[in-house]
């Protein structure tokens, strides 16, 4: 058995960032086909055998501000994490968490991304959990990297909701950085605003380090469309390491629709 105990190994800068999401009625649609389909929805136990043979990889977990639980279900309001496309990617928000390794050693860590607590559920239930499988350093890398269907399905101009920005055709890769390389976002895309927030996105840095941006293994990626595993005995999971997978899964429980016995995240 795990050890139980909730212990913090590394504390960092947690800012009050807003959730990115556009103020109107758009969201994420849950996969309907492939890997990611497979593997959504699964119970605890199932999760479990799932993630048997690669339980011992690190994790960082955090809180998607821009998920919420709506009437017994999860709504995805913002760009990232983005599952569309048959692969969960970050590339659009958690510019902080991004940067935290090199893209090298982003590979085989985990991702797991709880909801927020707050309203009539008292507890922060899991949205999301991947392996990166692989991590780029610019938008123009990722784009490459993509079958054109997946293109299609996260491009930021053509998509609310996208979240790899697509080149200009022509660019080089010498301008990877540079806004001018990609097409302006969609015009209701939430980082698409007269500060040109989508500038950040694309730009190297968050303050001296590279944000890399980060793909899941589809095969060990899993979604879930409503709450049906929360967190148990652990305050405060924003911006936390784990050391191991199991451990990770050693303090999470099915949801109990009651909500005895949640506890809160200090993210409120």
């Amino acid at each position: 058995m795990p050890d139980r105990k909730c212990v913090m190994s590394r504390s960092t800068h947690r800012s009050a960032s807003r959730p990115c999401t556009n103020g109107e009625a758009f969201h994420q649609p849950f996969p309907s086909w492939g890997l990611l389909a497979q593997n959504l929805d699964l119970d605890l136990q199932a999760l479990r055998g799932a993630v048997l043979r690669a339980a011992g990889g690190r994790v960082i977990s955090y809180i998607v501000r821009s998920t919420e639980k709506e009437d017994g279900r999860h709504w995805q309001r913002g760009s990232g994490p983005n599952w569309q496309g048959g692969l969960i990617t970050l590339c659009t928000c958690r510019h902080d968490i991004r940067a935290w390794r090199s893209c090298d050693e982003w590979r085989n860590w985990w991702i797991a991304g709880f909801t927020v607590v707050g309203g009539r559920d008292r507890g922060n239930s899991l949205v999301y959990l991947m392996r990166v499988r692989d991590a780029f350093k610019s938008h123009m890398e990722m784009w490459a990297s993509l079958p054109e269907e997946t293109r299609r399905a996260k491009a930021t101009d053509s998509n609310v909701l996208g979240d790899v920005y697509r080149p200009r055709p022509g660019r080089s890769a010498a301008g990877c950085f540079a806004p001018k390389s990609y097409v302006k976002p969609h015009p209701r895309h939430p980082h698409s605003n007269p500060e040109e927030k989508w500038y950040k996105d694309v730009t190297k840095y968050m303050r001296t380090r590279v944000s890399c941006l980060l793909a899941g293994d589809p095969e060990l990626s899993f979604l879930w469309s409503e709450p049906l595993i929360r967190l148990v005995d652990c305050p405060l999971i924003h911006h936390k390491e784990w050391p191991a997978l199991s451990d990770l899964l050693g303090h999470l429980a099915p949801w109990d629709s009651s909500g005895e016995g949640r506890t809160r995240s200090r993210r409120d």
